[in-house]
């Protein structure tokens, strides 16, 4: 069995070779993977401060949508930066929409934005105990208290921490940070309606399967996608809905099929060309 244990955030953009594009003016991004397809069909595979990011473009053969206009979600990205003004200036420059323009306070600079496929940054100044840039995505739930409880059922958490008055938590997956904020109406934090569903889900590699299955379905999780393996990239895969709403893709990994196989088995199996 493999030991493999890693998060990254999976989203779906309107064209991933456009968003990339505008990520590169605001942030430093380290690519992993990327794919050529006609658009519709790409993917890219980026490191951000140590935070593993996944766009997939958009595509209704395979109920992939991308965000409506102006749409908000109960989850945006923290972000904390040397220099909040110099990613500003691109922000404007890239028609990102202004949420919160950088307000300083106490030597702590903050803004907020909506990029243009509609997902939200928070931009925060690094302050004396924090040194170093980082990432970390924070979400809103009905209950904090719960629902930190449920993903430490099912995940066992590296860690986590609880504000005095239980309305925030944040805690760290597999290296991953996360944060959880409770609802609040008048604060405008609104949770998941129970019908809604998001353009993002959790992508978690884990080492055993089936333990963490056996465990979210104990935790009452939703089935979307029972554990299937898929011979041809070594993996066993299966997703769920929590509580919350929110979903969650998990992974096993028995053999590294590499990037290039798995191009080729795109190109040959689903019949698409790399444009390169």
């Amino acid at each position: 069995m493999m030991d493999l244990k890693a998060v990254e955030f999976d989203f779906i953009v309107n064209n991933v070779k456009q968003t990339k594009a505008v990520y590169e003016q605001l942030f430093p991004l380290e690519i992993i993977e990327e794919t050529h397809f006609p658009v519709g069909n790409n993917e890219l595979v980026f490191n951000l401060f140590g935070s593993r990011f996944h766009l997939l473009d958009a595509n209704a053969d395979y109920g992939l949508a991308a965000p409506e206009a102006d749409e908000s979600f109960p989850f945006w990205f923290n972000v904390q930066v040397n220099n909040v003004d110099e990613i500003w200036s691109q922000v404007l420059a890239n028609n990102g929409r202004v949420l919160q323009e950088p307000t300083t306070r106490e030597g702590d600079t903050l803004a907020m934005f909506q990029d243009p496929d509609g997902y939200i940054w928070r931009l925060q100044s690094l302050t004396e105990t924090e040194l170093t840039p980082s990432v970390e995505l924070a979400f809103v739930v009905p209950e904090v208290e719960a629902a930190l409880e449920s993903y430490n059922a099912i995940f066992e958490l590296d860690s986590a921490a609880m504000s005095d008055d239980h309305q925030e938590a944040s805690f760290s997956l597999f290296g991953t940070n996360l944060r959880l904020h409770e609802e609040d109406e008048a604060a405008g934090l609104l949770a998941l309606d129970e019908d809604e569903s998001l353009p993002f889900w959790f992508n978690v590699v884990v080492p055993d399967l089936m333990a963490v299955w056996e465990k979210a379905i104990a935790e009452d999780a939703q089935v979307i996608q029972a554990p299937t393996k898929i011979e041809q990239m070594g993996i066993t895969n299966a997703m769920f809905s929590d509580l919350e709403g929110y979903v969650w893709m998990l992974h096993q990994i028995h053999e590294v099929v590499s990037f290039d196989e798995r191009i080729e088995y795109f190109e040959n199996e689903m019949g698409l060309e790399s444009e390169d």
